[in-house]
């Protein structure tokens, strides 16, 4: 997090299938890599932010065609205990 509020996100995201018409033509779970950005307003705790995840993980398991996962996110949170002087500069 920056003294102005901005910060960078990178990092694994673990996914798993919860339901699907072909369950058993699917892996169950698949990893991928998360990269965005966000903002918290100092004074109060509240952020926004947007990210973007890829899919590393095949998902199809038959067949010779890959498949994965890509998703655009856009995220609205607050941070509970937030203390506006505890930033890293």
């Amino acid at each position: 997090m920056f003294d102005n509020g901005f910060r960078l996100q990178a990092g694994p995201q673990l996914g798993f299938l919860v339901s699907s018409e072909n369950i058993n033509d699917l892996n169950p779970i698949e990893l991928g890599i998360s990269y965005g950005v966000s903002y918290v307003v100092p004074s109060t705790g509240f952020g926004i932010d947007l990210r973007y995840n890829i899919g590393l993980t095949n998902i199809n398991k038959s067949g010779d065609l890959k498949s994965t996962n890509r998703g655009l996110q856009l995220g609205v949170f607050y941070i509970f205990g937030h203390n506006s002087k505890l930033v890293l500069k």
